[in-house]
């Protein structure tokens, strides 16, 4: 009996090991290995002022991601650079920030991927009650 209920731990164990979350890059989804440049931004927000618009175009243009085959991710901001791990399900992409420079504070961004193939990929961003942002990125290799 020992033996028996040995056996179905040791099953259990290896069953569930290898069915938790993954990165993209072990899990088989399509991958975002690689260099992805910012290129455009749109918002939802009600009555955002062209000012604003304006500066999320600009801030998404100045972003570069680097996600690597390890599941971990560069992220270039004009100047400031912050690291940390990535995980890609089929419609969205979490950021785990462990070094994370710049005027944000947040540790996490969670974003829906609105459009994923070799050369586009849309994320959209909820800002609560507020709307949604959306970035464009274009693989650079």
């Amino acid at each position: 009996m020992r033996k028996l209920l040995l056996g179905i731990a040791v099953f259990s164990s290896t069953f569930f090991y290898a069915c938790k979350e993954k990165p993209a890059s072990q899990a088989g989804a399509t991958s975002i290995e690689g260099i992805w440049a910012g290129s455009d931004y749109s918002t939802t927000v009600p009555n955002a002022s062209a000012q604003i618009i304006q500066a999320g175009k600009e801030y998404t243009k100045a972003t570069t991601y680097t996600f690597n085959g390890d599941g971990t991710f560069i992220e270039k901001v004009a100047t400031f650079e912050s690291t940390g791990n990535w995980v890609l399900k089929t419609d969205s992409l979490t950021l785990e920030y462990t070094v994370k420079q710049g005027p944000q504070d947040r540790k996490e961004n969670k974003y829906k991927v609105d459009t994923q193939n070799d050369s586009l990929l849309v994320l959209e961003f909820k800002l609560q009650e507020y709307g949604v942002e959306h970035y464009t990125f274009r693989r650079k290799n």
